[in-house]
């Protein structure tokens, strides 16, 4: 079982009061591809993946779901429709750390910055004390 993407996979499946709406793997590979896409269509899109097990049904029923939550717009354009993305990837980021704050924290970011930092750090403590350093002297300048 892979804990780190059960962890996430948890937050991202629940409505969280961030307003973040549920998002499944699927969705977001999808919306991966949109953020480095023009507007693709289903088709198009179903190309890029490259995932034999995925159909376009699947694609196109994933990108309905996500236009329903309202993450991707869509245009016509002669007999199929063209998507793309209404939220970044920065947006989906900070709206997910903002909900594990809040509920692995308690409010509190301190241990979302430590734990961030050890996992940038992967494993070694002289860089995760470097990257606290960096953030500290950081707040301080702010204020």
């Amino acid at each position: 079982m892979d804990l780190k993407r059960n962890l996430l996979t948890h937050w991202l499946e629940g409505f969280r009061e961030s307003g973040m709406p549920a998002l499944g793997h699927r969705e977001l590979e999808v919306l991966d591809h949109l953020w480095r896409s023009d507007r693709p269509s289903a088709l198009e899109l179903r190309e890029r993946m490259q995932d034999a097990d995925v159909s376009l049904n699947t694609i196109q029923s994933t990108l309905e779901r996500l236009h329903r939550k309202g993450l991707v717009e869509r245009e016509k354009d002669g007999r199929a429709f063209r998507y793309a993305a209404v939220v970044g990837r920065a947006d989906i980021v900070r709206k997910v750390l903002n909900d594990l704050a809040r509920d692995v924290g308690g409010g509190d970011l301190a241990p979302i910055v430590s734990g961030f930092a050890g996992f940038v750090a992967g494993g070694d403590p002289e860089v995760e004390r470097e990257l606290m350093a960096l953030i500290e002297a950081s707040r301080h300048r702010r204020g």
